[in-house]
């Protein structure tokens, strides 16, 4: 199995641009866009969001960028209650074929949707045409949960490295829930170089998380 290379907090990778620490910072600032948008429409929802179940929402928001927002429990969406988040961020390949990747991807949303852990699952189409990914979790074995999934084994290990160049994978926790913003803390960024022999990996722990503004 391969190992990681330890990448200091501060720490920059003349070889391995897309590891830059400002690439976090904008890809926080997506994040932060996605859950606004995701607090928006249960706001506006009101009561009736406590019961939203399996629920898939497709919008456009600002220059006509796609938005997909999957519900999967809004009541555990609106506890003030600790929830570790994700967020993937996938720099594409210029030849990258969609047609493969995109059959998993509904087939995991399938997954997604009965995960009994994951509360919603949300991608932004990027100004660059890549994506950004939000997901939110109820409890912290929800990623130990997830990866026993062939499904979306087949899609990191198979599929990912003939799609993508490189992929930045956030780990962090909202320490008082989605609803109340408040902060986002990030503990640890997990670097996937598909261009390099072996596929490189990379992590980037923080301690103490990182915090940063999420409402």
């Amino acid at each position: 199995m391969s190992t990681y290379t330890e990448i200091a907090p501060t720490q920059v990778l003349v070889d391995r641009p897309f590891t830059h620490p400002e690439h976090t910072l904008a890809d926080i600032a997506y994040l932060r866009q996605i859950a606004h948008y995701l607090r928006i429409t249960l706001n506006a929802a009101g009561p009736q969001a406590a019961v939203w179940r399996q629920r898939i929402i497709r919008t456009t928001v600002s220059e006509g960028r796609v938005l997909r927002m999957v519900i999967c429990n809004g009541g555990e969406l609106l506890r003030p209650a600790p929830m570790p988040v994700v967020g993937f961020f996938g720099q594409r390949r210029a030849d990258a074929e969609y047609g493969p990747i995109g059959r998993v991807d509904e087939e995991l949303l399938e997954e997604f949707l009965q995960h009994p852990h994951i509360i919603a699952y949300c991608s932004l189409e990027l100004p660059s045409g890549d994506w950004g990914n939000l997901v939110v979790m109820s409890s912290p074995e929800a990623p130990l949960h997830w990866s026993a999934s062939a499904r979306h084994r087949y899609a990191a290990e198979e599929l990912a490295p003939r799609y993508y160049a490189s992929v930045r994978i956030h780990n962090a926790e909202l320490p008082t829930g989605l609803m109340n913003g408040g902060e986002l803390l990030l503990a640890r960024t997990k670097y996937y170089d598909y261009r390099a022999p072996g596929h490189w990996r990379g992590r980037r722990e923080l301690t103490p998380p990182q915090r940063f503004a999420f409402s």
